[in-house]
């Protein structure tokens, strides 16, 4: 499927829609924000609960950073309080906003990896896990063993490399400069790795770009309404090798109206902070508890055009149009949805299969468990980086 993005910057901040490049329906809302995720740093153990399977670590900040690894690396880990370590930051501090005001407000630790990558539009390279992995819509045989070969040469003993989607229609030689680039990034932070003290060694790009390259297989064009950012995206997708295959296009807002409002999209971002999304049948209510998010499936049709829909069909309705929002919403962790009971288990059975089927068309791997006689289901998804509405509202 090929994708659109819109890239508009009302005021001082930037708001990206995602669009399906055939008839310009939403996919995903999202707005730039500051992040950590990516940075490396180099940090100092300041202590190792092997019990727990973790450890904190300082890395240049107030709070120390978490540490998890699997049972086994505690078992004969070679770190020691003390120690020194790279780590990359896999996801932000996360803030627990209190339900009442007798509740303090909880922050969790900054999570940290012993994996190094650096990616790129065509690679995802890691100086210290050996190998050669594909993504997981493509596989070996997309290649000629002529290109997996020259490729394999231009890594060493301890270099690994995972291909991307997109490394399919582009050239060898855009191939090898873009590896270069990242080697050069590996060797640069070990370079400031030397005598330093914990602290930031080399930030990540910034949040669009990365997103650019999360979604670089499928986009096609992009539409900026900005003219100091339309010059960013200009260089970032020629230094990136991506000009030859996505589109940058100007917006100009006074002539043209509002880049949202062009593509009929300013209504639906502007509905996102309502917790009632309407079903052509019935409504959804989308509710957050201090530990996950709720979607409540009322077959009531006020303000609604009313269809005798059965409760396999509501419920049906109801669970595609979710999973629509989990993604456009960007909804990680645990989803709850209490769905109209279905007395039928065959019934049940097909209603999971087929959202189960859609949840594969989430870029994230978005998983659709067991529904209960009384209607109750748990979707997870991973969380790494804030929701929409915690942006927004």
């Amino acid at each position: 499927m090929n994708t659109l993005l819109l890239v508009s910057r009302p005021s001082h901040h930037t708001n990206l829609a995602l669009l399906k490049e055939k008839d310009s329906s939403p996919l995903e809302f999202r707005v730039s924000h500051p992040t950590q995720i990516g940075d490396i740093h180099k940090g100092v153990v300041l202590d190792i609960q092997k019990n727990l399977g973790f450890a904190f670590v300082d890395f240049g900040e107030k709070t120390p950073g978490l540490l998890s690894r699997p049972p086994s690396f505690w078992e004969n880990t070679p770190f020691t309080k003390g120690s020194s370590v790279l780590v990359q930051i896999t996801r932000d501090k996360v803030k627990h906003t209190p339900l009442n005001e007798q509740q303090e407000e909880k922050e969790k630790n900054v999570r940290l990896s012993l994996t190094l990558s650096f990616s790129s539009a065509f690679f995802i390279f890691q100086p210290k896990t050996p190998g050669l992995r594909f993504s997981k819509t493509i596989s070996k045989q997309d290649f000629s063993e002529e290109t997996l070969s020259k490729i394999s040469e231009l890594l060493s003993d301890n270099e690994g490399l995972t291909v991307k989607p997109l490394a399919r229609k582009a050239s060898f030689e855009a191939l090898e400069a873009d590896l270069s680039t990242l080697k050069n990034l590996w060797t640069l932070l070990q370079e400031k790795n030397k005598d330093s003290k914990p602290g930031l060694l080399l930030p990540e790009k910034e949040y669009l770009f990365r997103y650019i390259l999360q979604n670089s297989d499928s986009l096609k064009k992009i539409i900026v309404d900005d003219a100091a950012l339309y010059l960013s995206l200009k260089k970032f997708l020629e230094v990136s090798h991506l000009s030859s295959f996505i589109t940058l296009t100007s917006h100009l807002s006074l002539t043209e109206g509002p880049l949202f409002e062009k593509y009929d999209i300013q209504e639906r971002w502007d509905l996102q902070k309502d917790p009632i999304i309407p079903l052509s049948s019935g409504h959804l209510i989308l509710e957050k508890t201090s530990a996950f998010w709720v979607f409540d499936v009322n077959s009531s049709s006020e303000g609604t055009s009313k269809k005798n829909l059965d409760p396999f069909q509501l419920n049906t309705l109801a669970g595609q149009r979710i999973l629509e929002e989990i993604r456009l919403k960007n909804l990680g962790g645990t989803i709850v949805v209490d769905l109209i009971p279905i007395q039928s288990p065959s019934q049940r059975k097909k209603l999971l299969t087929l959202l189960q089927k859609q949840a594969q068309e989430d870029p994230l791997q978005t998983h659709v468990h067991n529904i209960s006689s009384l209607g109750l289901c748990e979707i997870t998804r991973p969380k790494k980086e804030p929701s929409f509405l915690d942006l927004i509202l």
